[in-house]
């Protein structure tokens, strides 16, 4: 009896006051819609933010602090940490790409975890430390290409008639394979230092550019026609050149 008597109430207060009702549920409703847009421009605003920090904090490095920062931790080419370097100094970025379908955070930090193996084959074999990591860039996509992946080639290194080590087969090419990342630096700097190319020994390690026409005139397997153009690009879009003097 005590429950209808309720109910009976509560229909009865509805039935007068169902416009107050309805007008007080339409402003709870718009004070939540702008409590939660307030919260989404919110978060939005702060993701923004730290991407523009970090954005700025990539733009104001440059070769010689990364080279730094990689004498001062885990040897580089054992080290897989991402990277905030490299970005493109002086306004020079530009909008098309070498590799396209790489995008920058991948390319920079593939430049960073080889930056002391460069620089040390440089001192060791006299090739510019430049053209060493921008021909590994180029000939790896990054380290994301097959050969790389399969077989840690790095620089695209074809089997030849001399060759006694390991090798992977890619569709119908057979390609060098390593152990490690190191061993395949290290193959580069032989090879592009003896037989054929031996010649390019007489160039100064500063000179980028006579040692990226010089692997093109002298035909560094699957270079192709632009290959000292794509190299000399390369070096200077990243300013890479600044390591041939470290």
């Amino acid at each position: 009896m005590k429950k209808h008597i309720i109910i009976s109430r509560v229909r009865e207060y509805v039935g007068r006051h169902w416009f107050k009702l309805i007008l007080l549920l339409l402003i709870v409703i718009a004070c939540f819609r702008k409590d939660l847009n307030f919260s989404l421009s919110l978060n939005s605003a702060n993701k923004n933010k730290k991407v523009e920090q970090k954005k700025n904090s990539t733009e104001t490095q440059t070769p010689a602090t990364l080279q730094k920062e990689a004498s001062e931790g885990t040897p580089l080419q054992e080290s897989g940490q991402a990277l905030s370097i490299l970005g493109t100094f002086l306004g020079t970025q530009k909008k098309t790409d070498e590799f396209p379908e790489i995008d920058e955070p991948t390319k920079m930090a593939f430049m960073r975890r080889f930056i002391q193996v460069a620089v040390a084959e440089r001192k060791k074999y006299g090739v510019p430390s430049s053209l060493i990591l921008a021909n590994a860039l180029r000939q790896s996509f990054a380290g994301k290409r097959e050969i790389t992946l399969q077989g840690n080639n790095h620089f695209a290194l074809p089997c030849t008639f001399d060759w006694t080590g390991n090798t992977v087969k890619i569709g119908d090419d057979c390609y060098r394979k390593y152990e490690n990342a190191w061993l395949s630096f290290r193959d580069h700097s032989i090879f592009i230092t003896s037989g054929k190319f031996a010649e390019l020994r007489s160039l100064n390690t500063t000179d980028y550019k006579g040692w990226a026409k010089g692997l093109q005139k002298l035909g560094y397997p699957g270079g192709g026609d632009h290959l000292a153009e794509d190299l000399i690009d390369i070096i200077e879009k990243y300013q890479l050149h600044t390591l041939d003097s470290m």
